[in-house]
Parts: C-alpha cells; sequence; structure tokens
C-alpha cells in the first residue's frame, strides 16, 4: 500500500477523490484501499496540509519471480475545484527482506558462575536463549556462530568449532547450530574485540545480493581483560554491520559504557537473575527482541504469567491493514500447555485444524509457534484486520503424566507446578508496515544523569501523526513500577526525559497504541534497559604498594577464618562465584 500525496492550502473545506471511470480495472493487481479524503480549514497551525489517497498493490503468490508492473494512469480531482491531478501508479515486487546473522558468544570462565539467584549458570541461561533463537529465526535467512574467550576462534576451530554463515533452509541447519551451543563451555579470559573482529570476518563472507542485510548478536557477561579492546574492534571497521548487544549480568559485571556504545544506545543488560518469572523469561525475551529487530518485524503483544489445569487463557492482540504476516510464540517452563488462535469471527484454530486453515503451527521442546499469511482468506476472512487472540490451555494427559515424574525426581517442583501451574510467555510478532523503534539515550552513567526515551512510529514510511499514544512501563533499581507519558513531540515522534538518581538497572517496556489511517487499532511493544553506578577510580599504578594493599583487603574479606559464612552466602547471592575470585586473587597476588 501507498498513498498519492497532495499539499493543500485551503480556506474552505475541500474533498479529494479518485475520479470515476480512471479506477485501476477491477481484477488488476493495483487497487484503491482510501479513495477520498478531506483537507480542514483551520485543522492545522501551519499554512499547509496534506491530503492522502491510498492505492493498493497485490503480489503474486510467495516464491513466484519479482516481477514489475505499471504504469498506470489514474487521476485524482478536487471536487469543489475541479481540478486534476495526474498519478502513474507503479509496482515492483520483490522478495521479502532476509538477514544474515553472526552470533558472537562469550565463552569465558565467569560463564560457569551463577547467574543471580535462580539457581541457574549463566552458560545454562545462554544455551537455552540462543537455542530459542536458532529454533525461531525464519526459513531462509542465515546463521553463523563464533565463540571467544581471550581469543576468538573460527568455525573450522578443531577446539572450540563454531558455525559458518549458513542459509536455513531446513531442520539440518538448525539441528548443527544446536549442537554447537549445546558444545559451549566456560574457561579462559575475556577478549571481546576478538570476538567482534571474528564476527565481522564470519559476515565478510556473505556474498553481495545474498542477503538484504547483514548483524552481529552478542552476547557476554563479563568486562574485557585481554586483547583486542571493542574500542580497538570499533576502529578497526569490525562493526560496519549493526551490532546487537545482550550483557548477562548487572551494570558492574559487564563493560556497560563500551557496550553501550557499540550497540548505538540499545545495549541490553539481564541484570542478576532471580527465581522470579519476569527473569525466567528474561533474556529468552530479549533474543526475541532481536530476532525481532533483525527481521524487521514488529512485537505486537508479549505478556507473562500462569496457566494451570481447568484454566483457558485468552490473550487479545490487534492486527490491522497494515499487517503482511503474524507469528505467535509461546514459551512455557514445562511442555504442557496446547496453543491455539482465535480469529476475529470467533473461529478457532490449532493444530489439527491449522494446515485447512493455512496457519502453521511447530512445536520444539518448550516452544511452540502459530504462523499465517494476512489476508487469511482460508477460513472465510476478507481480511485479517480486528482483534485475535491467543489461546492456552493445559493439556490434562501430559500435565499428569509429567507431575507423576516430578513428583519422583523433583518433588519442590511437582509442588510448585501443581500449585501455581506452568509459566507461559506469548509473543505476537508481525512483519508490518506499521513499526515502532525505541531507543534510550543517557547523558552520563553517574546517578543524576538524564536518560531520554525516543519512539517513532510509522505506517508505509509515513508518521503515526496525532493516532497514537505512547507510554513506559519503568522499573527502578529497587523494583518499584511507574508508568511514564511519552509526549508526542513531533509527527510520529514521542518523546520523555528523567534524572536518574538511584544507581543501578533501569528497565523499560516501551507500549504503543493508536490506529492506523483507515481507523485499525494496533499495539507495538519494546524493551529498553539503561544503567547507571557510581564511578569506581581505578587502581594506581602497580609498583606503588596499592595493589598489594587491594590484594590484601580483598583476601581478608574471603578469608573463611576471618568473615562470618554468611559473608559468603551472601556472595553468592549477589551472583559472585566466591571459589572463582578466590582463584583470581590467587592468580594475580602471588606477589
Amino acid at each position: 500500500t501507498t498513498a498519492a500525496v497532495i499539499r493543500v492550502f485551503t480556506c474552505p473545506d475541500t474533498t479529494y477523490r479518485v475520479k470515476a471511470g480512471t479506477e485501476p480495472p477491477v481484477g488488476s493487481a493495483f487497487g484503491v484501499e482510501v479513495g477520498q479524503a478531506t483537507a480542514v480549514h483551520g485543522a492545522h497551525d501551519h499554512l499547509f496540509q496534506d491530503v492522502r489517497l491510498w492505492f493498493k498493490y497485490t503480489a503474486g503468490a510467495v516464491g513466484t519471480a519479482p516481477v514489475i508492473d505499471g504504469p498506470l494512469p489514474t487521476t485524482i480531482e478536487c471536487v469543489e475545484t475541479g481540478e486534476q491531478f495526474q498519478f502513474e501508479l507503479r509496482a515492483n515486487t520483490i522478495e521479502r527482506p532476509t538477514v544474515a546473522v553472526a552470533m558472537v558468544l562469550d565463552q569465558s570462565g565467569s560463564m560457569g558462575w551463577d547467574a543471580g539467584t535462580s539457581g541457574l549458570t549463566r552458560l545454562a541461561v545462554l544455551k537455552d536463549a540462543a537455542k530459542l533463537f536458532v529454533t525461531v529465526i525464519p526459513d531462509g535467512n542465515a546463521l553463523g556462530i563464533v565463540r571467544f574467550d581471550q581469543n576468538a576462534y573460527p568455525p573450522n576451530d578443531p577446539t572450540f568449532p563454531g558455525m559458518p554463515i549458513t542459509r536455513i533452509v531446513s531442520a539440518a541447519e538448525r539441528a548443527t547450530a544446536r549442537a554447537v551451543i549445546d558444545a559451549h563451555g566456560a574457561h579462559g579470559d575475556t577478549s571481546v574485540g576478538d570476538g567482534l573482529i571474528m564476527g565481522h570476518s564470519q559476515l565478510l563472507t556473505v556474498a553481495p545480493g545474498d542477503y538484504s542485510n547483514t548483524a552481529m548478536l552478542l552476547f557476554t557477561d563479563g568486562i574485557e581483560n585481554q586483547p583486542e579492546s571493542i574500542a580497538n574492534a570499533i576502529a578497526a571497521g569490525a562493526t560496519d554491520s549493526r551490532v546487537h548487544v545482550i550483557g548477562l549480568g548487572n551494570e558492574f559485571q559487564v563493560n556497560t559504557a563500551a557496550l553501550n556504545t557499540l550497540s548505538r544506545n540499545n545495549l541490553l543488560l539481564s541484570g542478576l537473575l532471580t527465581p522470579s518469572t519476569d527473569d525466567f523469561f528474561r533474556v529468552k525475551k530479549l533474543f526475541l527482541q532481536i530476532l525481532a529487530a533483525v527481521t524487521n518485524t514488529s512485537i505486537v503483544r508479549d505478556p507473562i504469567g500462569f496457566i494451570n489445569t481447568g484454566t483457558r487463557i485468552k490473550i487479545p492482540f490487534q492486527l490491522s491493514e497494515t499487517d503482511i504476516s503474524c507469528r505467535a510464540i509461546l514459551l512455557t517452563d514445562y511442555p504442557v500447555v496446547e496453543l491455539s488462535v482465535e480469529a476475529p469471527d470467533g473461529t478457532v484454530i490449532d493444530a489439527a485444524s491449522g494446515a485447512a486453515a493455512g496457519v502453521t503451527f511447530e512445536r520444539d521442546g518448550d516452544t511452540q509457534t502459530a504462523s499465517f499469511v494476512a489476508p487469511l482468506t482460508l477460513i472465510g476472512q476478507a481480511d485479517a484486520t480486528g482483534e485475535w487472540n491467543v489461546i492456552l490451555e493445559v493439556d490434562e494427559k501430559r500435565y499428569k503424566r509429567l507431575l507423576s515424574i516430578l513428583r519422583d525426581k523433583d518433588p519442590r517442583a511437582a509442588d510448585a507446578l501443581a500449585g501455581r501451574g506452568a509459566r507461559f510467555c506469548a509473543s505476537v510478532h508481525t512483519f508490518s508496515n506499521l513499526r515502532m523503534v525505541a531507543e534510550i539515550s543517557q547523558d552520563g552513567y553517574e546517578p543524576g544523569s538524564n536518560l531520554t526515551l525516543r519512539a517513532r512510529l510509522t505506517e508505509y514510511g509515513v508518521p503515526v501523526d496525532g493516532r497514537a499514544h505512547v507510554s513506559a512501563l519503568l522499573e527502578y533499581p529497587d523494583g518499584t513500577p511507574t508508568t511514564l507519558p511519552l509526549n508526542e513531540v513531533g509527527p510520529g515522534l514521542f518523546e520523555c526525559t528523567l534524572p536518574a538518581t538511584m544507581p543501578g538497572l533501569y528497565r523499560f517496556t516501551i507500549t504503543a497504541a493508536g490506529v492506523t489511517f483507515r481507523g485499525a487499532p494496533f499495539t507495538r511493544e519494546q524493551l529498553l534497559t539503561a544503567a547507571v553506578f557510581r564511578k569506581i577510580d581505578p587502581p594506581t599504578d602497580p609498583g606503588k604498594g596499592s595493589t598489594g594493599d587491594l590484594c590484601t583487603l580483598i583476601s581478608c574479606f574471603l578469608d573463611e577464618n576471618v568473615t562470618k559464612p554468611e559473608f559468603r552466602k551472601r556472595l553468592k547471592e549477589w551472583g559472585i562465584d566466591t571459589d572463582s575470585f578466590q582463584k583470581c586473587i590467587d592468580r594475580h597476588c602471588r606477589d
């Protein structure tokens, strides 16, 4: 869909329409979407206003060769004055954009440490989230995997093999990627710069024209302590592709400022992970958001919760005429939940009826997806516009069988499942012509710095002007929630600035709600993080006595003969592996 735009200066209200007899012929690929619009006198403070009449083009079936259609002449007339404006309709069909992604994964020794108080190691969190990315990246895109510790390793390395940039066309490529992730370990020091340079070298193997874009996904849990540095990698041009960064830990456990610069102020920090449901899905949700970003899709809704037996949960979401395809992604902690979708006319589509209805259902362990292309004509819908529902229900037989197994192997987990039910995250993504891009910037990293949130909404590349509201659900570092409105400071541009007076991690969920040009409701969501912390002065040069004093102080803290056992316990609750910490002290403070 695209618009014919006429810039109007008018005293009375004036109406513009497609002139009768000049419409696209019936049965052609072209059509009229919105054939009449009015310029209202006094509706804007400025002298001119843009009037848009919308035309549509229907491409051929998926997989058919791209074609160029047109030109097709048409005429728009002003009813009041009789003026006529000549337009030509042209269309060029292209294949859906694809991306080649290099996953650059940290395998330094700290990956074996606890991820917080969740009972999971950082390595386990990485493997679960990275394999989810492999599961849900659409066919036709490409994926490669590079590993790094104090060095980075090419895909053919005999000790730490990765995966070269490979087009995903079948289950075989996904199985290869999962095997590489399963073999990921934890050893050595940390050179983020080496990982970036190696990831970049892999993306350079992509032939021009094979993919629409390239991107890098960097996952790290530590502060670089070996060359090359992040700064050197940036200087060497290793970041000319868009780099998406997930930092596993809090603001002190990764090089926050450098990674924020690397990701262009879009660093996603997990924080220390707790047993809460939010934290259970947190890193997976960050991977899903990056997947949406690199594949040009938008997140419509992304709720989490619990579901128990005998319960039927319906999660509504809106699709409009701007949406081309849709996928519902269900994540659970146990594979006992069944996924189905309900169309606006009330038709419920599940895995059994999906093929006949044009909906593809897939299951991989604890992950399920339901995908379809709009309009969904096979179920009698003229289009897919309207309120849909994700429907979740517990499979009683599978639930009872799993509960029986858990009672023998893990009674505590069995009690939790029986009491509260299974955890779920239902994320709805759409490949759409209506997009929200949100970002956060900060003028410093110390308490008192200002955080600025910015969100831009566009429909077919045109700003969504005066038709939407944007807000941010903020979780402060101490866990306190609040909601902040973002003001529309320009057409389709929303902003909000707040002082970050409290040190720690700030988590934001940016939510937009509005209507399309045709008046259909829409929603969009995106996660952002920011961190502020008190400046820690670096130690003075070795040889002046300060390093030895610091080693003595830290060794004293870790000496069980001096400190109480509760001290080490508290350190572990904060995600600090005291045994590994002691080894580092022993190695670097021998003298």
